[in-house]
């Protein structure tokens, strides 16, 4: 297993302290069937974006945690987002400085609301949390 496997497999070991949390695969980019989410909610999908070099060995990776939820009624809605702001800052808490499968410490670079609306007959909330980290190739 190369490098940045190692590292997304630890990183999403990690964030499985605090949510689900697995590889994404295209989940949100249909948000009309938001049922391939599944059911384990809230969930953390965990996807490599690029890196950048700095000489031969040192490689700085990116990745992005897409932090969802759903709510299939208004009365849930405001809990729901309530909720996904404390698992937030949770992760924050849990991922940041923290040096994982042969890393250097990571830096958390930006959070941004990606969605929140109706989607089909649920409610979708959803922050992408951007973090990187050197990574020893």
């Amino acid at each position: 297993m190369g490098a940045l496997n190692s590292f997304q497999e630890a990183l999403i070991t990690r964030v499985s302290q605090k949510a689900t949390a697995r590889v994404y695969r295209g989940e949100l980019s249909d948000l009309e069937n938001i049922k391939s989410l599944g059911n384990d909610l809230p969930l953390v999908l965990v996807d490599y974006v690029g890196d950048r070099h700095e000489g031969a060995l040192k490689k700085y990776a990116r990745f992005n945690l897409y932090i969802v939820h759903l709510a299939y009624n208004e009365k849930k809605l405001e809990t729901n987002t309530l909720g996904l702001l404390d698992l937030c800052d949770e992760l924050d808490l849990l991922l940041s400085g923290e040096s994982l499968d042969n890393s250097r410490p990571i830096s958390l670079l930006s959070m941004q609301k990606m969605y929140d609306g109706k989607s089909g007959r649920a409610y979708l909330s959803a922050y992408v949390r951007t973090l990187e980290a050197r990574i020893n190739i």
